[in-house]
Parts: C-alpha cells; structure tokens; sequence
C-alpha cells in the first residue's frame, strides 16, 4: 500500500493544514496567521473542520484513513461521511491519535471518492492509503462558492451527519462549492471575521445569521447589536461591492419565544431580529444586493430542535436549507 498526503488528495479550497506529528496536518478553516488574529473562541472553533472536504477519483480497490481526532466537549458522535460515486457511506470517528480505517471499494474501476469531515471534532489527517499499483488524481473545484458565516447552529451542531448541516444542504442544492464560517463561540458580529470574509474569501454569496448567541449571553444589548451589524457589514461592503449578501434573523428559540424570558439588558430575541432587519434596511436604501431573510419563517416552533429548544434536529437543518433555497429563487438566483 502506498500513502498520500491530504494535500495530495484532493483537499477542497477552503481547507488550511497546520503541521502536526509525525508529518501529519492538522486541518482547520482559518489559515495559522488568522488563527493568532481572531478571538480566542473563534479560533478554537475554526479547528474543527465543517464543511471542509477531500475530492479525488482514483482506482484503487481499497481505501484507508489514518487521522487523529480530538473530540468538542458535548457534541453528538462525530462522523465522516464518505461518498463514492453516488453512494453515501458513514463512518464514526475515534478520539485518539492513532486510529484508521478502510473501506472497500470492491473493483479497480475509477471512482470519485468525496471524505466530508466532521463539524465538531479536531482531525489530524495523517494518509490516505491506496493500492501499490493504484492511481490517485485529486479534484479541483471550480464552481461558484457560496459561503456561510453564523454561531453554532451554522457550523453544524447537532446534525448526524456532516452533509445534513443546512450550509451542505443549502450549497448541494444549487450546484456551488460551500465555504462554512459557523463558529459555536461567535456571540457578536466580529470586525475581524468581517476582515476576513472581506479580504480573504472569495465568494459569489454570503449568507449570514447571527443573533441568538447575543441574546443568550446578554453582553450587548439590541440596540448595541445593531450598531455592530451594521460595521460588520460596512466592512465586508467595501471589498465586495456588489455581491449578493443574504442576513437571516434568527430561528424560534425556546427561551425567548417559548417562555417569553428577557436577557441582562431587558431584551428579547425578537429585539435583536428587529436589529438585524433594521442595518438591512438600511443598507437596502442604496444597495439592491442585500437581502434579508426571516428566521420565523425558516423553523418557527420547538418542533425541528433538539431538547435544547435552541438547535435544530436533522429535520430542523432540512427545513432550514429549504427556506433559505425559496428565498434564494424568489429574489431571481438559480435554484435547481
């Protein structure tokens, strides 16, 4: 068997490799630089690989994964979902340094092999092992991007599986490549996340929902939130100029529209999509390539969440990703 590196096989565009051990990468969505820049929390989220992917077509007759995972403190089981050709296979990844596996690809026939990993643990890619006399030729995406940036909800918490989060859903549907800057710990909206989605991301859409985690914690009030959107948005705008950029309030949330329960600063969830409508409004007065979103209208019960009453099921992503699609095709984008 002969071994590859991650950078040999097919890692997507959105993906960075810091060194590890051994000659192994650790695979993060921020470069290392960035890594040092941004907050502390968001630079502990950003090692966990959502959205980011190896592609390659290859015809070996077996596959085999060596990595190294450190698990996110209370997430459900993390897996890889792997496809090959058209077929879909899942595999639960293991904590720990050292661990592998491999999947039978039955013939030497050419397939195209697509490794999403996991939303919610680190993963140190070691190899992947093909046959001695097998060939390995890695894909390059060039499709348009659409590019996610939220909390937790947007990286993917608590989907079973890597391509059930709403972004995955969201970008197969229209036939782009997905970029996914969901952070679990971004509670405002971070001048320097707006730095980098601005100067450092190419992107033909961005969607962004942020809201909830402001809410929750308390540490701006509505009014203050709404300020900050606004200058989260103006910096991204002067890079940008005419990209469409769609904002989505936030979904039902149990606290505040369950039990009509107020934060620190006397507010509830519905002051903050108000802050949000109310910076899109007001850039829409001049600029006819922001859209708003309503998240009432994307999960609007406890129905689609998990017991937490804040994060959506599988069922709950689905739905998300079907009402950010209508609105996509309502305001003229091609939806397939």
């Amino acid at each position: 068997m002969k071994w590859l590196k991650p950078k040999e096989c097919g890692l997507c565009k959105a993906a960075y490799t810091c060194p590890a051990k051994n000659g192994a990468s650790k695979i993060t969505r921020l470069p290392d630089y960035w890594l040092q820049k941004v907050l502390r929390k968001i630079s502990a989220a950003a090692q966990f690989p959502a959205g980011l992917y190896l592609q390659f077509h290859t015809d070996s007759t077996r596959l085999v994964i060596k990595y190294g995972c450190g698990m996110a403190a209370g997430v459900v089981p993390q897996k890889m979902a792997i496809q090959v050709n058209e077929h879909l296979l899942e595999y639960q990844v293991q904590s720990g340094e050292e661990n592998e596996f491999m999947i039978n690809l039955h013939n030497a026939a050419v397939k195209l092999i697509t490794i999403h990993l996991p939303w919610g643990a680190e993963m140190i890619l070691s190899g992947i092992g093909i046959d001695d006399n097998a060939t390995l030729a890695p894909c390059h995406d060039k499709r348009k991007t659409i590019c996610f940036c939220g909390d937790s909800v947007t990286q993917g918490f608590y989907a079973s599986n890597p391509v059930l989060t709403y972004p995955y859903l969201v970008s197969r549907e229209l036939g782009m490549h997905c970029i996914n800057h969901g952070y679990s710990s971004l509670i405002l909206p971070d001048p320097g996340t707006a730095i980098y989605l601005a100067k450092e991301v190419s992107w033909d859409i961005l969607c962004i929902s942020l809201g909830v985690n402001a809410y929750l914690t308390g540490s701006k009030s509505a009014a203050e939130f709404e300020k900050l959107y606004r200058v989260f948005l103006e910096i991204i705008r002067l890079s940008k100029p005419n990209k469409p950029i769609f904002c989505i309030t936030p979904i039902w949330q149990k606290d505040s529209d369950g039990d009509g329960v107020k934060n620190a600063k006397r507010n509830s969830l519905q002051d903050y999509r108000k802050a949000v409508q109310n910076a899109v409004l007001h850039f829409q007065t001049k600029d006819p390539h922001f859209y708003l979103i309503n998240g009432l209208l994307l999960i609007d019960s406890g129905e689609d969440l998990c017991d937490d009453g804040l994060h959506p099921d599988d069922s709950g992503m689905k739905a998300i990703a079907k009402g950010i699609l209508l609105s996509l095709k309502i305001n003229g984008f091609k939806v397939d």
